[in-house]
């Protein structure tokens, strides 16, 4: 395989920069240019040796940079990688996936597991406020952003109130639309928890990832205007395509933000 690198410049001998930030600018370059699309193995470190006529350690210590700038990542037997570009989900949002990549200019698909009436999980009624195994509807789903999966969700709302949520068709709207438009729901609040976990082999294979990768659970609730708890969901995000962002200030600096 030719490098790309190889074709926009090498290594400069007669200045006294470090080799390996010579070879990581080149490498930099070309994945900024799309000559290494995201998720494309990049030549191996012996390759890149013979490219630039380096030691090895200077190969890694380029790769090292550019691993800790979030260009590449390395999986331990397969080689180096370019890395996918993560996306930014707001933690404060009160939107859903589907408005908040949609505002961004993301496409989202929407797979459509399960859809309807259930027991209330332990783990979930405190956050509706029902009792546990009273009745719930399900919604569970695999939502893919710009074609490649992001998160597995499993969405509980109120039974009797969402009835008829189970015969909604889900693939193409966005829940918080239909919860607007059907039911007059306003989100108002709600809680947000996370936590970094390793992905069973159930949901390695729905978000193609490897087993034991890592992903981001969430579980949250949230509330109408009225104070009650219109839904609570579960959701399952990988570790390697997701990162959330949050808005953080004093509680006497409203004002600064407006």
């Amino acid at each position: 395989m030719t490098s790309p690198a190889s074709s926009v410049t090498s290594v400069v001998r007669t200045v006294s920069t470090p080799y390996y930030l010579q070879i990581a600018d080149i490498l930099r370059v070309g994945i900024s240019e799309g000559k290494w699309a995201p998720g494309q193995l990049i030549p191996s470190e012996a390759s890149l040796c013979e490219m630039f006529a380096v030691s090895r350690t200077a190969i890694r210590q380029a790769l090292g940079q550019l691993v800790a700038e979030g260009l590449l990542h390395k999986e331990k037997g397969r080689g180096t990688f370019v890395a996918r570009p993560h996306v930014a989900i707001a933690v404060q949002e009160l939107r859903g996936l589907f408005d908040e990549m949609t505002a961004a200019g993301r496409q989202v698909t929407t797979d459509v597991l399960r859809q309807e009436l259930t027991a209330a999980p332990v783990a979930i009624a405190p956050l509706l406020d029902v009792p546990v195994g009273s009745s719930v509807v399900c919604i569970e789903r695999l939502r893919s952003v710009g074609g490649e999966p992001l998160v597995h969700a499993t969405t509980y709302l109120p039974w009797p109130r969402f009835a008829d949520l189970t015969e909604i068709d889900l693939h193409a709207a966005g829940l918080y639309a239909v919860l607007d438009e059907r039911y007059g729901v306003q989100p108002h609040g709600g809680l947000r928890r996370l936590e970094a976990l390793t992905s069973t082999a159930a949901q390695a294979k729905l978000l193609r990832v490897r087993s034991r990768d890592a992903v981001l659970r969430v579980i949250a609730s949230n509330v109408d205007v009225t104070g009650t708890p219109f839904e609570a969901f579960e959701a399952y995000y990988r570790g390697d395509r997701a990162v959330f962002e949050a808005v953080v200030r004093r509680e006497d600096s409203a004002d600064l933000f407006i």
